[in-house]
């Protein structure tokens, strides 16, 4: 599996599904994902209009966000994660620059 990041300015292609729960768009993605991650560098975004929880009430990310930073990221030796607030208008063209292929 790649996990390499765009190096150099190559077009990049955002693909967009929608459809009701329980159609079969995220099994559609997740064989899409796997068959395209050994060559291009791979994103996914996912909107959710039920106001989705990453962080956790008294530990530090979430408190600094309460406290005002406008993007809080989180590390452990094997993963990161990062909330940044905003509309998110400007994130499938920030994620275009750094992945060749954003779902």
């Amino acid at each position: 599996m790649s996990h390499h990041h765009k190096t150099t300015p190559t077009p990049s292609f955002t693909i967009a599904f929608a459809g009701l729960s329980g159609t079969g768009k995220t099994t559609l993605i997740r064989r899409l994902v796997e068959s395209l991650s050994s060559s291009y560098s791979i994103a996914y975004r996912k909107h959710d209009a039920h106001h989705f929880a990453m962080d956790t009430p008294g530990k530090d990310t979430h408190q600094l966000t309460q406290s005002g930073a406008s993007l809080v990221s989180i590390q452990d030796p094997s993963h990161w994660g990062t909330i940044a607030k905003g509309n998110g208008k400007n994130h499938i063209e920030t994620l275009s620059t750094f992945y060749d292929i954003t779902f």
